[in-house]
């Protein structure tokens, strides 16, 4: 080839690879060009303010952990003493079973639907705690229930309710009204009005106990009257239960609803989180249970249910499973597990109790008699968004837009300060 050959191909080379490199930039460029900012989650964006607020008195009554009156984290003793004995045991690190650690199945059953429920109808797998448990179990429906089914959530709930439904791909999500804002109380007559209506297999999302964000719960007769309507309309309940032990202090009492449904034999799925109950967050543990109407069909979902883990993430984590599994089987761990709930849920009320009396003393317009009445971590205070944007601007006393607060964030140090706030902006509108 002579030279001005080649200068030819060299020059159509550069050309080409010119024109292809523009074209090739462009679709790299253009690949992720439409992905928009998410919006996050209200309760992460109110933390991620509170961290950069330099005012001393600054207050977070926002996130959903337990602290205490020295504004720590607690670490549950029983915990502490269950890894020590794991420790010296030298565990090794194995893959789980995709459904997980055996012994904490049956401690996460046992604790559910009590020693006495005969369980073998019960489909149970280990989950990434609570949220993992909504998740799978709302996907599961997706799944093998019919593309028309109607899902039904209190309004109010969790925030994750809608945004795992919506995520999975469920079409037909609507809500159920949950909450009497005149009254600050249960709206039990709107509940049982709207279930009347559902059609037959309809899921319903219900809080088995410290219901999140108001912490207002159905008494035992108006569960049995939401559970006479289950029944009548064949509707299919999904409890969602997060905070048994944490709410009163008492396993059992907190597990009363779960244990009604299942004593009525109505077919249901139950999500249990242990991340509060043993401080356990960042362990993410948690289980999903399917009450069925038969032992035949408990092999085929547990089949389903595992091949969804399995694609998903393999399998579950092992810690925190064994710490649940060891306080579960050993009696001493067990009895201090239950003691140190009383009194952590028993600080919980406390602050409730004296945060609604120093309201009374101060004489703030109103009644708050409901923060006292509410149980379990978040009270809904009944503040209008106005008055919770004051207290956020003018007090630093950070709480979400809807007046929900979360009652570990009060200790003996800070709650004079919290009701003189709250005080201040429900006299001084304006200000």
């Amino acid at each position: 080839m002579c030279i001005r050959d080649r200068r030819r191909v060299h020059g159509i080379y550069k050309m080409l690879n010119r024109i292809l490199g523009r074209n090739l930039g462009f679709l790299r460029r253009a690949l992720w060009d439409k992905v928009q900012p998410a919006e996050m989650d209200s309760i992460i964006t109110f933390q991620e303010k509170f961290k950069e607020d330099k005012d001393p008195q600054k207050v977070s009554l926002v996130r959903g952990v337990y602290r205490t009156n020295e504004e720590k984290p607690y670490l549950f003793k029983c915990v502490e003493l269950a890894e020590k004995r794991m420790a010296n045991s030298h565990l090794d690190k194995e893959y789980l079973p995709v459904d997980g650690e055996q012994n904490f199945v049956k401690a996460a059953k046992r604790l559910v639907f009590g020693d006495d429920f005969n369980t073998e109808k019960v489909a149970t797998v280990q989950t990434l705690s609570g949220t993992g448990a909504v998740n799978l179990g709302l996907n599961f429906l997706y799944r093998f229930l019919p593309p028309e089914t109607g899902y039904y959530i209190p309004d109010p709930s969790w925030p994750l309710h809608f945004s795992i439904a919506k995520e999975v791909g469920l079409r037909n999500i609507f809500t159920y009204p949950y909450y009497d804002n005149k009254k600050v109380a249960l709206n039990f007559d709107g509940i049982k009005a709207k279930l009347l209506t559902l059609k037959p297999k309809s899921v319903v999302i219900l809080h088995a106990c410290a219901h999140n964000p108001t912490g207002i719960d159905p008494t035992p007769v108006q569960w049995k009257a939401i559970i006479d309507i289950v029944k009548e309309k064949k509707l299919l309940p999904f409890l969602d239960m997060a905070y048994q032990g944490f709410a009163t202090g008492d396993f059992d009492r907190d597990a009363s609803a779960v244990r009604l449904f299942a004593k009525e034999d109505v077919e249901m799925l139950v999500a249990q989180s242990f991340a509060k109950n043993a401080g356990l967050y960042g362990e993410r543990i948690g289980a999903l249970h399917f009450l069925c109407k038969s032992e035949s069909v408990v092999k085929p979902i547990l089949s389903q249910l595992k091949v969804m883990i399995r694609t998903s993430y393999s399998s579950n984590p092992m810690h925190g499973a064994k710490i649940v599994a060891q306080i579960c089987e050993n009696k001493e761990l067990f009895e201090m597990w239950k003691e140190e709930l009383k009194t952590v849920s028993g600080r919980i009320q406390e602050m409730r109790v004296q945060l609604s009396q120093k309201l009374g003393l101060l004489k703030t317009p109103g009644n708050w008699d409901h923060i006292r009445k509410q149980i379990g971590m978040f009270s809904y205070t009944g503040l209008t968004p106005s008055q919770c944007q004051k207290l956020i601007d003018k007090h630093h006393v950070y709480l979400l837009n809807n007046g929900r607060i979360s009652i570990t964030g009060i200790n003996l140090k800070n709650i004079d300060y919290i009701a003189k706030s709250i005080h201040d902006v429900v006299i001084n509108p304006q200000t």
